[in-house]
């Protein structure tokens, strides 16, 4: 008997873990554990796995969590198999039964606000502090709830930025944040040293200089970061490959706005 496996709807929103018959046609639906475990050909589509992953993920209420996983997957760029491996061994799930998994086709986002957050810096205690909206939580007044996350350096910081902007997060100014209208000109690409003339404008020393460019690095990412400088030095009419450092392009930028 030729059988296969599969991941398949069962007309509803569910999707189930089965194994077919090939020339009967004959569904059986099975649990997580023991479809990972047949050692027959799997004939599940990419599509289906990738609802699978993004149903446990959504079921998933601590966002640390969530974080650490797309750590972990960008860093191994796992099979769906060790994917399944590493959500049970974590706590995501610790089995999906024949019932099969409800998946999300897009129709709960209809209710829900735009992601966002935003950073304060030395608030309290904390050197860092993170407040972010998921689009959904409200206060008893109806307007929109804040969780609040601090840290105490910047590569926990970047850690759980990113994390905010794989989940779709977007930078969301704070209408009392001193640099609020600042960032809003890096929108346009072509005005990266416009953006610094302003950094260097509302800092004026040199090592707050530095510190609003360290954070703007881990609001927009390394490799986005990377561009911006280079358009940067380009807009001052700097050769960009003169600087084999980000480190040394900053000090040059530096130099530049300061004599400005």
């Amino acid at each position: 008997m030729a059988v296969y496996k599969s991941i398949m709807s069962g007309g509803g929103r569910n999707l189930h873990f089965a194994l077919v018959d090939d020339k009967t046609d004959k569904v059986e639906t099975i649990d997580l554990k023991k479809w990972l475990k047949a050692n027959v050909r799997d004939n599940s589509s990419k599509d289906s796995k990738e609802r699978v992953i993004k149903a446990i993920l959504k079921g998933q209420k601590q966002f640390n969590k969530k974080v650490d996983f797309n750590m972990w997957a960008k860093k191994t760029k796992p099979s769906f198999e060790q994917t399944m491996d590493y959500l049970m061994k974590n706590g995501f799930v610790s089995n999906i039964t024949k019932r099969g998994i409800k998946v999300y086709e897009g129709v709960e986002s209809v209710n829900e606000g735009k992601k966002r957050y935003y950073q304060q810096d030395r608030v309290g205690k904390a050197k860092y502090t993170i407040s972010y909206h998921d689009g959904k939580k409200k206060n008893k007044d109806g307007s929109d709830f804040f969780d609040i996350k601090t840290f105490k350096n910047q590569r926990d910081l970047a850690k759980f930025v990113n994390g905010l902007h794989r989940f779709g997060f977007v930078y969301g100014f704070n209408e009392s944040s001193k640099y609020r209208h600042l960032y809003y000109t890096n929108e346009s690409k072509t005005k990266e040293s416009k953006v610094i003339q302003k950094i260097y404008t509302y800092t004026k020393s040199e090592k707050k200089f530095y510190d609003e460019l360290a954070k703007h690095e881990v609001r927009i990412g390394q490799r986005d970061y990377a561009k911006f400088i280079i358009n940067a030095l380009r807009g001052f009419g700097i050769n960009p490959r003169e600087f084999k450092r980000i480190p040394d392009a900053e000090e040059k930028l530096y130099q530049v706005v300061s004599k400005k």
